[in-house]
């Protein structure tokens, strides 16, 4: 499944947010 998700044209907002928050005020993922 990850893999599919790194194909994906986009990522799931849950995983965005996950890794947003994470990230902090780190450059945004694409």
């Amino acid at each position: 499944m990850s893999r599919s998700l790194k194909k994906g044209p986009y990522i799931d907002e849950r995983i965005v947010k996950k890794l947003t928050q994470l990230n902090g005020e780190k450059k945004p993922i694409k």
